[in-house]
C-alpha cells in the first residue's frame, strides 16, 4: 500500500533523551513512503547531532534547523511549509509510535476521503503504558461532516485534551496549508501553553470530513516538560497565561474571520469559563506553596479574570 509520500513532522527542542527512540520509531514504519522532516528549534543540547548521525543514514529524513528559538507553533510550520507529501502526521520528540501508526491512518484517510483521521493513542508515564480511561474518541466511531466536527470540538470546551492535540491525527496537505497561512497571520508570540486549539479550530474550520480509527498506537509520554507545572512563580504565571489568552482571542477571531462567530458566542465563553478556572486554580497553588504572597496573588487574579473573560 505504499501509495503516495506521507510526511511525517517532527519538532524538537532539547530533546536527546528520547529523541533516538522516537526517530527509530519512525524510520521503522511499515509504510515506507516517507518524507521524514525533523526541525531543531535551536537546541542546545545533542539534539541536532542525534538528528545529523540519522539523517547521514537515511534519505528520508530532511534536518532543518532554526538559528533563534521560535516556539514549537512555528516550530511545525516549518515542517508544514517544507513537506512533500499529500498528507502528514506530527510526533513528538518524546512520543514514538507503533509500525503500522501512519499506514493505518493513511488507508482510512483515502479510503474515507477524509481531510483528518483521528487515531487512538496511550499515555506512557515512567516506562508503563496507560489508555486514557475516559477518552471519547476511543469508546465511539464518528465520521463528521461539514461543521458538524467544529460543533463536537467547540461544544466540549477543551474538556478532552484528544480532541485538540495535533499529534494523534493525519491531516490532508491542503487542511495544512490552511492552518499555515491562517496561524502565520494571527499568532504574533512564541506561544508554549493551549497552541494546539489554535491549530485544531483552523484544522475544523476548514475540512469537509473528519473520522477515526481505532487501535492505540500512538505513545504519549506525560511527566516530562510538563507546561503547567513549568509555572512557578509571577513571570512564568503571566507569560502562559498570555499565551492561553492569544490563542482564546485568536479562536474567536478566526470564527469571526468565516462569519461562524454568532453561532458559537455561547461556546467561547464555555471556553474562556474553563481556562479562567483552571489558571485560577494555578495561581491559588502558587499562594498555598507561597511562591506568591496574597497580594500578588490578589493582583494576579483581578487580571486573569480581565485576560480571560473580559
Amino acid at each position: 500500500m505504499n501509495d503516495e509520500l506521507v510526511s511525517v513532522i517532527v519538532p524538537v527542542f532539547n530533546e536527546e533523551e528520547g529523541l533516538g527512540r522516537c526517530i527509530q520509531s519512525i524510520i521503522g514504519q511499515d509504510y515506507t513512503n516517507l518524507d521524514i522532516i525533523i526541525v531543531d528549534d535551536c537546541s542546545t543540547d545533542r539534539s541536532s547531532a542525534i538528528i545529523k548521525d540519522y539523517a547521514s543514514k537515511d534519505p528520508r529524513i530532511r534536518f532543518c534547523r532554526h538559528d533563534v528559538n521560535k516556539g514549537l507553533v512555528k516550530t511545525r510550520l516549518t515542517g508544514i511549509s517544507s513537506m512533500k507529501g499529500v498528507c502528514a502526521v506530527f510526533v513528538d520528540a518524546d512520543d514514538y509510535i507503533d509500525d503500522h501508526w501512519i499506514s493505518k491512518l493513511y488507508e482510512c484517510l483515502v479510503s474515507s476521503k477524509a481531510d483528518i483521521v483521528f487515531g487512538d493513542f496511550v499515555q506512557e508515564k515512567q516506562g508503563i503504558s496507560q489508555e486514557f480511561n475516559e477518552d471519547p474518541i476511543r469508546d465511539s466511531d464518528f465520521c463528521y461532516e461539514g461543521k458538524e466536527m467544529l460543533d463536537v470540538f467547540m461544544d466540549q470546551a477543551g474538556s478532552f485534551y484528544g480532541w485538540h492535540v495535533v499529534w494523534n491525527k493525519m491531516y490532508s496537505a491542503e487542511i495544512l496549508r490552511k492552518i499555515n497561512e491562517d496561524l502565520s497571520r494571527f499568532l504574533d508570540r512564541n506561544i508554549v501553553m493551549t497552541e494546539d486549539i489554535a491549530f485544531s479550530v483552523t484544522a475544523f474550520l476548514n475540512s469537509v470530513t473528519v473520522t477515526n480509527v481505532h487501535g492505540p498506537c500512538y505513545h504519549y509520554s506525560i511527566g516530562r516538560n510538563n507546561v503547567t507545572s513549568s509555572i512557578i512563580d509571577e513571570s512564568s504565571y503571566e507569560d502562559n497565561l498570555e499565551d492561553v489568552a492569544q490563542v482564546l482571542d485568536y479562536l474567536e477571531a478566526i470564527l469571526a474571520e468565516e462569519g461562524s462567530a454568532s453561532d458559537y458566542s455561547d461556546k467561547i465563553i464555555r471556553w474562556r469559563l474553563r481556562y479562567w478556572k483552571i489558571y485560577s486554580d494555578i495561581l491559588k497553588g502558587l499562594l498555598k506553596e507561597h511562591r506568591i504572597s496574597a497580594l500578588l496573588y490578589i493582583k494576579l487574579n483581578r487580571r486573569t479574570k480581565k485576560v480571560l473573560l473580559q
